[in-house]
Formats: structure tokens, sequence, C-alpha cells
């Protein structure tokens, strides 16, 4: 429990550790309009933190009726708030941000756990990504597809010919770098739960 709520916080105390130095350098140059951007960002991470400790109280409950439940969610709008709280980390480490996503994609999901993804997703992209280099989002809405039919079961022409029918919306969310192994040592352990790479 305490890996994995220690990994959940850095993210958004990343983002709000960045956000504080924009915002002090932005001051200083006189730019009271970046600034407030900056604060009203800062604003937005301290509600993602309050819902991330609300989880580790949940979590610590051990109570599953009291868990939050899969609901409706556009996944579209979600992916694209998170990645604009990255705009400025990418901006200040000469990172080219590219996002694509395709808009009223919506699916049944926990919200503040498909954030954590995109959000750890994020953070490794901009943390590894070449100097200089790039990182591109791409979210496409994808009809989820159930089984077919047994054909011998199937009462109509048009069932038939059916094969697979949609149940209800996927997505596939694509977040790429121009990483290099190189840069790093340990890579091996890329996909260990809670390790980080040096």
């Amino acid at each position: 429990l305490l890996a994995h709520v220690s990994h959940e916080l850095r993210s958004p105390l990343a983002r709000l550790s960045v956000c504080q130095e924009l915002a002090t350098a932005k001051l200083d140059r006189g730019d009271v309009a970046g600034a407030a951007k900056m604060l009203k960002d800062m604003e937005v991470e301290v509600g993602i933190l309050d819902g991330l400790i609300g989880r580790v109280l949940e979590l610590s409950r051990l109570d599953l009726k009291k868990q939050e439940q899969p609901g409706p969610l556009d996944i579209s709008k979600l992916v694209q708030g998170t990645v604009a709280l990255y705009e400025d980390a990418a901006k200040a480490r000469g990172v080219a941000l590219e996002v694509t996503v395709e808009d009223g994609c919506e699916i049944s999901a926990v919200q503040t756990n498909m954030r954590s993804v995109v959000s750890n997703l994020m953070d490794n992209a901009l943390k590894y990504c070449t100097p200089g280099g790039w990182v591109d989002v791409e979210l496409v809405c994808r009809p989820r597809l159930k089984p077919a039919k047994c054909m011998r079961c199937s009462k109509t022409k048009s069932e038939k010919n059916l094969g697979a029918e949609a149940d209800n919306m996927g997505f596939e969310l694509s977040i790429s770098n121009n990483f290099s192994c190189s840069l790093v040592e340990n890579t091996e352990h890329l996909f260990e739960p809670f390790s980080r790479l040096s």
C-alpha cells in the first residue's frame, strides 16, 4: 500500500514543483498573466492530490462497498485536460508536445484511475525523453467487440453475416517519445511495479 501511495503521489507533486518554478520565473520577468496561469494549474494539481488522498483513506479501510465504482467517462476530455497540465513543463524542457485526440469517446471507467494512468505515462514520456525531442499523444475511439455468436445457433442471415457486434465504446491511447535506452541504466526493470530508472 505504501509503495502504491508514494508512486501515485509523485506525479502531481512533481507537476506542482514545476509549476512553482515556472510561476516564480514568470513573476521575476514581470509576466503576471503567465504566473496566474501557473497558479491556476497548481490549484488543479491540489485538487488531484486531494482526490488521491481520499483514495488512500478508502484503501486503508478496505471497505469495498465504499470504493469508487466505474461510471460514464468522457476519456477524450480527460486525456486532453491531463495532457494540458504538461504543456508548460514540456516547453521548459524544450520538448515538442504533439496531441491528437478524437472527441466524444465515452467509456465506463473510474475517473481517478484513468487520470493516474495518463499522468504516469506522461511523467515517464517527459522524464525519459531525449533532450530537445518530442512526445506524441494520440487517442482514437474504437468500438469494443464481443465474441461472435455460434454460427450454427444463429437464427437469422443477418446475425450470421454480423460475425461480431459492438458491445460498447473502447479506445486506443498511444503516448510515445524519442527515448533512447542509452540515456538510462537498469532498463531490464522497466516494467516492474514502482521501479524508477536511473
